[in-house]
C-alpha cells in the first residue's frame, strides 16, 4: 500500500512547484538571473584579483606582505616596521648620517618602507631636503632638530641619499642579514 497516499513532503513539493509555475518570469530586460549570478561571483572574483596583485607586488616590487590586501601578513616577518631606512645628508662635500627619526614627515617614511618605489623615495628625499638640518659636531650626525644643550651647526644639504633594507634570515648560518631593496640620491637645487 505504499505510495497510495501522498506523503506530507510530496504535498509540500507539489505546492512549491505550483507556486513556481504561477510566478511571472524575471528574465525581462536582460535577465535578473544573470545579474544575480554576476553578483554572486563578483566578491570572490575581486578578492582573487586583489590577492594575485598583492602576491605579484610583494615578490616583484618589494611590497611588504602586510600591505596591498594583507594576504601574506602572517606568512612573513617582513613588515614596514622591520625594514631599515638609512638616510644621509650630503653637505660641504661630506656625507652625514641622519641621527634621529624624522617625525615632521608623518606617514611618508613608513609608506616608503612598505612599498619602496623610486617615485616614493624621490618624494621623501625632496621633503627631507626642505627641512632645516643641524650637525652635531660630536657625533658628526645630521638632524632636523636643533636640540637643546649641545651646540649644533646649521648645514645646507646639496643632496639627500636614502637606502631601504629588508632583514633576511639565513637558516644555514642562523643569522640575519640586510638586503638592500632601494637606494636614491636626490640633488638639492
Amino acid at each position: 500500500m505504499r505510495g497510495a497516499y501522498p506523503t506530507v513532503s510530496s504535498r509540500r513539493m507539489r505546492a512549491h512547484q505550483q507556486e513556481d509555475a504561477n510566478r511571472p518570469e524575471r528574465t525581462t530586460g536582460g535577465g535578473t538571473s544573470t545579474v544575480r549570478r554576476a553578483l554572486v561571483y563578483l566578491p570572490p572574483a575581486l578578492l582573487t584579483v586583489v590577492a594575485l596583485q598583492q602576491m605579484v607586488l610583494s615578490r616583484t616590487a618589494d611590497l611588504v606582505p602586510w600591505k596591498g590586501g594583507g594576504f601574506g601578513m602572517f606568512s612573513s616577518v617582513d613588515s614596514e616596521r622591520s625594514r631599515i631606512i638609512r638616510a644621509f645628508v650630503i653637505a660641504e662635500g661630506r656625507e652625514y648620517p641622519v641621527a634621529s627619526s624624522i617625525d615632521e614627515l608623518g606617514r611618508a617614511v613608513p609608506k616608503a618602507a612598505a612599498y619602496p618605489t623610486r617615485a616614493r623615495l624621490e618624494r621623501l628625499a625632496e621633503r627631507m631636503a626642505e627641512l632645516p638640518w643641524w650637525l652635531d659636531p660630536e657625533t658628526r650626525a645630521a638632524s632636523p632638530d636643533r636640540g637643546t644643550g649641545k651646540p649644533r651647526r646649521r648645514i645646507r644639504p646639496t643632496a639627500i641619499r636614502l637606502q631601504i633594507f629588508r632583514i633576511v634570515f639565513d637558516s644555514a648560518s642562523r643569522g640575519a642579514e640586510r638586503l638592500l631593496l632601494a637606494e636614491v640620491t636626490r640633488e638639492v637645487p
